[in-house]
């Protein structure tokens, strides 16, 4: 609770902007979508939530959730650890703006984020690593119902597939970590896959008030951007690396609905 005051308190809204980019990113995270464009995916997510499959010894590579045991069904999953339909446009808006050629997650889950991620450019070429087998091979069913292509599942533990991947794994332009909820993971990744030389690089870190490991690799990241931006919106946190700006700007936002007293947007 402290860090969600703390977080609304700092936070800004689209008209108290004076970055141009940030104020056209965020204008378009805010614009409206049609919701009828997710209905496949929320469709699934209805299939999951009722799906009463048992998954035994769930392996989980990282803090885990809080709030499951080692043996989950499928329902207990979509409901605690997928991609929330807030968090899952944002992902749709987010690939949408950037359009990317090529996208790296870490956590895979059922699929549902990487299913948003997918639909907001249905042309790049995914990259998304799972640990768990079982959730793996069920995601990959979940991207052939939804006919989602150009999405590769790489079942591996993360940091096996960052010692195995080529020196190129930095040149993915976008890339979502979601998954291994620990301070020295969080930072690694950070370290190991973030290119200040690739402009416009995207680095989105879910679940960064998750815990205070999460929130200290947060902050600690946001130091070790040179130039660019770090945008907090306390569900996820953004790094966009760009030569362009002459330094590095910190802003938490949020949308005008939730802060009436400022002017302008969360997203």
């Amino acid at each position: 609770m402290t860090s969600l005051c703390r977080y609304y308190w700092q936070a800004k809204t689209l008209y108290n902007i004076h970055s141009p980019f940030l104020f056209e990113l965020l204008k378009a995270l805010d614009n409206k979508t049609h919701k009828e464009i997710f209905k496949d995916i929320e469709l699934l997510r209805k299939q999951m939530l009722l799906n009463k499959t048992i998954i035994h010894n769930i392996q989980d590579h990282g803090a885990g959730s809080q709030k499951l045991s080692k043996v989950k069904t499928v329902s207990q999953i979509a409901k605690v650890s997928s991609s929330s339909k807030i968090k899952g446009e944002l992902l749709y808006k987010l690939s949408h703006y950037f359009n990317p050629d090529s996208v790296l997650e870490f956590g895979t889950n059922l699929g549902i984020g990487t299913s948003y991620i997918h639909l907001g450019n249905p042309k790049a070429q995914i990259t998304t690593v799972e640990g768990d087998p079982t959730l793996a091979e069920i995601a990959n069913k979940n991207f052939n119902t939804l006919s989602n292509s150009n999405i590769t599942v790489i079942n591996d533990h993360f940091d096996n597939y960052l010692e195995s991947a080529s020196p190129t794994i930095r040149n993915f332009p976008f890339i979502f970590i979601d998954g291994n909820h620990t301070y020295e993971a969080t930072v690694s990744y950070f370290e190991k896959l973030s290119n200040p030389t690739l402009e416009n690089q995207v680095l989105i870190f879910d679940d960064i008030y998750w815990n205070k490991e999460m929130t200290r690799a947060w902050k600690d990241i946001q130091k070790k951007v040179t130039n660019g931006f770090c945008i907090d919106l306390y569900s996820i946190g953004i790094i966009v690396h760009s030569n362009k700006a002459d330094n590095v700007t910190n802003c938490s936002f949020i949308n005008k609905k939730w802060k009436p007293l400022s002017f302008g947007f969360w997203g």
